[in-house]
């Protein structure tokens, strides 16, 4: 067949119409590709499609990289003691001067009431002290995560035979506190440092909203019908806390793999009773109990 049969009777036409055609055909193959190519480097950019919009134009948005589990599976394990002895002080005298109080603790087989300022078993181990890590790099933590690594809300302080229960308190910053009354008669808990004074004339609890707002060693405790009585608080940002126990052990669980500096805060420390308690920076591996760790104080 000869080249006129090809192009038809109006040759300019055929061969305009051709490449026309051809221009069409690559650009459609190169717009696909395109598409194809564009969407890899979405994704190596992080990005990903979101869909078409109203106007059936594709859309993308950028997938924000992971910021790390806010809990992971590390711990450290250890004990807060003190190097001299710390004798007992008795409250015995200034109880029998309340026989409602001595009587509601015989009643409740409650033993012998000491100061509890200052609180340490035959070996040294230092109780309510307050063991934490106060920042994580990286990392922020709300009132849920909070909840959601063991911490009840609210905080609860309870009025047992005249005596705070527990004596120190630490809670997560923004939760409430509530109070019980255990006792069946006048107990009165005061905050001077937030202005508060709550009368609880017998079995009863209430609720304080806003008293651990701020972070930092915080609200003292008191109560003017049995002076005797006083606790302590601490409000942290992170929910890596615990409050030693009788022997002075405290466990910090559920550490994301990192670097930390552990803390330790004691009311006795905050007015001069002990000496100040250096805090450590230690390094837990996913998985990893750091156990033996100990911190010392000397008692002045």
């Amino acid at each position: 067949m000869r080249f006129r049969e090809i192009l038809g009777p109006n040759p300019v036409a055929s061969v305009a119409a051709l490449v026309i055609m051809s221009a069409l055909a690559m650009l459609i193959a190169t717009s696909c590709e395109t598409k194809e190519e564009a969407e890899k480097r979405r994704i190596a950019r992080g990005e990903a499609p979101t869909g078409g919009g109203e106007d059936g134009e594709t859309k993308t948005k950028t997938v924000e990289p992971p910021k790390g589990d806010k809990f992971g599976t590390g711990s450290i394990v250890g004990r807060v003691t003190v190097a001299n002895a710390i004798p007992a002080q008795s409250l015995k005298n200034s109880l029998a001067s309340k026989a409602d109080c001595v009587n509601q603790r015989k009643e409740k087989g409650l033993p012998e009431l000491f100061s509890e300022v200052l609180t340490a078993s035959a070996d040294g181990g230092l109780k309510d002290c307050v063991v934490y890590i106060k920042k994580v790099s990286g990392r922020r933590y709300s009132l849920d995560d909070a909840k959601e690594y063991g911490h009840p809300d609210p905080v609860v302080i309870d009025q047992v035979g005249c005596q705070y229960t527990p004596h120190v308190l630490a809670a997560f910053k923004g939760q409430d506190l509530l109070v019980k009354n255990s006792d069946p008669f006048l107990h009165n808990v005061a905050v001077a440092s937030k202005g508060i004074n709550i009368s609880m004339n017998t079995i009863e609890e209430k609720t304080i909203a806003g008293l651990f707002n701020k972070a930092g060693s915080g609200a003292a405790f008191a109560c003017s019908v049995h002076p005797w009585m006083n606790a302590k608080s601490m409000v942290l940002e992170t929910p890596f806390f615990t409050v030693t126990d009788a022997d002075g052990k405290f466990e910090i669980n559920k550490l994301p793999a990192g670097s930390y500096k552990v803390e330790v805060y004691h009311e006795a420390t905050s007015i001069g009773l002990v000496g100040r308690i250096k805090a450590q920076t230690i390094e837990v591996a996913d998985g990893q109990k750091v156990d033996g760790v100990e911190f010392k104080g000397k008692v002045n």
